[in-house]
């Protein structure tokens, strides 16, 4: 993972993509039931977080009876009926892209061409351009302009509420960003995370998106939450939309020198390097036909730092297997220049983190790399990286964090394990309990002795606590103001860890701080978002599409309420603590920032200067050559 000094068109014609998606949401159903037989015990009833219905509170649900030997299992979930409700999720999904398309080139839908996709009396209100609040804006005189609405829906009367066929309702959503205009090129992407099936029809909640170019050169992106109401009454063989409401929606429109904020700069960065082109410009399917052990999961780190003293900083990319890490010196045109094999530093083995930081004072950034085969710590001489130490047995490292956590002058450093080296089939990524799994590989905390000489006191500091748990990354801050650094850490599968700092010694007080945040932790960062004085936390998860429609099944977990509950957490997304020096309040919902997609890592950038921390959530998972990957 990526770790630095404070944190870490057209459809293909094959079928392939649409039986991918439909087996990934019948994995995620086998997982979340082979979870849901399992017994429930009192530990996992403790200190339940809230769900998707309760965003802003931490509530403690009541205890649950240990079962005894006796009990038997809980038969209360119907497996057949949620693979039922997967399946239509995936022929309802085509049809919203179906639609999508149809907005995608000139030839627009006309309003005779709606019957594929609306049933016969189709009425819904539409967004009123008046409903929207101006919720940011970029100071006047600005080269470029961002300009933030958000709808907030107007209380009108019944009878003063007018209602339109489904074009004028897509038009209504278009207008905004400029999409319904017939040159405008847009793109569009839905993904539903509810359904509800009545009689005869079906009810889905909808993550809607749509980004429009205009001719003019400006761009616009809505997002929105929508209640869709199908249908498969009538004489198409396929569901139809009855209705659709609008319940949460927001746009973002940009003018500027170019038609979009953000331009990809890559190419230029690498130049015309071959190799640099030929390793980059390829995806994962293609390394690992050729390559035996790559590895296609893409969780390799990246750091920053400036290597060679100009003040540009450099780029360290850690690579999978069989690939040499690449160290990118910065040019003053703003190219870069490999020097990966003149600094020594070109390994070729699975490398997953990097950090770039001064261990000796000497003001030139060191090199600890977190490779498959053990941590290696480099000194920066002025022109190369020597390996000074190396720890064997601290193996595939998934990320480090670095802070002096004693204060005695010198950066220490910790580093997150994720597998148990010992374990048997530690490379496959699934633990259990899912919700609480206790078996992955432990982190340590290395004490900066001087001289690139280090000790693990991981134990004689009280960080051996809580320590076997599947950890993807682990932040640094003094989030009480009592001048030491504490330590949050984020794991996968299951409770996350906050140890406070009391005079050099660690405590876990998650729990105790309603920051356990039990889910699938990805990364941390720290700000202070509030401008109160006190450092507030965010935390990544993975937002699940999937876990958010079964969950919230009626037939899913129905005799275990707080089972359930606790399901929902987990597949909500992330997670926004705000910091009060005594403890945190879960605010997630109410600023909006659960929905980050499949989550891999966050940082709060102040991105336009103005004295606020964004949020930047890098999201995916594999890239590949098809028009429908992931």
């Amino acid at each position: 993972m990526a770790t630095n000094s404070s944190q870490p068109g057209k459809p293909n014609a094959a079928p392939f993509g649409r039986v991918a998606l439909l087996l990934l949401a019948l994995l995620a159903i086998v997982i979340g039931c082979w979870f849901a037989w399992q017994p429930a015990t009192q530990e996992m009833a403790e200190q339940t977080e809230p769900g998707l219905e309760q965003p802003a509170d931490h509530v403690d649900e009541p205890p649950v009876d240990e079962p005894d030997a006796e009990t038997p299992q809980h038969r209360d979930t119907d497996f057949e009926q949620l693979a039922d409700l997967e399946s239509m999720q995936t022929v309802l999904t085509g049809r919203l892209k179906k639609l999508g398309e149809k907005y995608s080139g000139a030839n627009r839908l006309k309003p005779d061409q709606s019957n594929p996709f609306a049933a016969p009396g189709f009425r819904s209100v539409p967004l009123d351009t008046a409903d929207l609040v101006t919720v940011f804006e970029s100071p006047a005189g600005s080269d470029s302009s961002l300009v933030a609405r958000r709808w907030q829906a107007a209380d009108k009367p019944a009878d003063l509420t007018e209602t339109v066929a489904l074009i004028p309702f897509m038009e209504s959503l278009l207008s905004p960003i400029g999409g319904n205009a017939d040159a405008a090129k847009l793109r569009s992407k839905f993904k539903i995370f509810r359904i509800v099936q009545d009689e005869a029809t079906f009810q889905t909640g909808v993550l809607a998106s749509f980004f429009a170019v205009t001719p003019s050169g400006r761009s616009g992106e809505f997002n929105a939450t929508l209640n869709l109401r199908w249908t498969e009454e009538g004489e198409a063989a396929y569901p139809r939309i009855q209705s659709i409401e609008i319940t949460d929606y927001e746009t973002v429109n940009y003018t500027g020198p170019r038609s979009v904020g953000f331009e990809d700069m890559t190419a230029s960065l690498i130049g015309n390097n071959a190799s640099l082109l030929e390793q980059f410009g390829q995806g994962a399917d293609q390394w690992t036909a050729r390559i035996a052990d790559h590895g296609i999961f893409g969780y390799n780190g990246i750091c920053v730092g400036d290597v060679n003293g100009d003040q540009l900083d450099d780029v360290y990319l850690c690579q999978p297997f069989g690939l040499p890490n690449r160290l990118l010196i910065q040019q003053p045109d703003g190219t870069t220049k490999d020097m990966s094999a003149e600094w020594g530093v070109d390994l070729s083995d699975h490398t997953r983190s990097a950090l770039l930081i001064d261990l000796d004072n000497d003001s030139q950034q060191d090199l600890v790399v977190g490779a498959a085969n053990g941590l290696l710590v480099y000194r920066n001489d002025g022109e190369r990286f020597v390996l000074k130490s190396s720890f064997p047995d601290i193996q595939d490292p998934y990320s480090i964090c670095s802070a002096d956590y004693d204060q005695d002058g010198d950066l220490d450093f910790y580093v997150c394990g994720y597998y148990d080296k010992y374990a048997e089939g530690r490379r496959f990524p699934f633990a259990f309990p899912m919700h609480d799994a206790n078996s992955g590989g432990p982190n340590t905390l290395l004490r900066n002795d001087g001289n690139f000489q280090w000790t693990d006191v991981t134990k004689q500091v009280g960080l051996d606590g809580d320590n076997q748990k599947y950890t993807y990354a682990a932040g640094w801050q003094d989030f009480d103001n009592d001048g030491d650094q504490d330590l949050y850490v984020a794991n996968d599968y299951g409770r996350n860890c906050f140890y406070v700092n009391e005079d050099g010694k660690f405590t876990n007080r998650a729990a105790e701080l309603h920051v356990e945040d039990q889910s699938f932790g990805m990364s941390v960062d720290w700000a202070d978002v509030d401008h109160d004085g006190w450092m507030d936390l965010y935390v990544s998860n993975m937002y699940s599409t999937a876990g958010n429609r079964v969950s919230f099944q009626n037939n899913y977990l129905s005799e275990r309420p707080e089972l359930q509950n606790r399901m929902q957490y987990m597949a909500r997304g992330n997670s926004l603590f705000l910091g009060s020096g005594v403890g945190f309040q879960d605010v997630g919902g109410a600023a909006n920032v659960f929905m980050g997609r499949w989550a891999w890592g966050s940082k709060f950038v102040d991105m336009n200067n103005d004295g606020w921390d964004d949020i930047v959530v890098p999201n995916g998972f594999l890239t590949r050559q098809i028009a429908d990957d992931l």
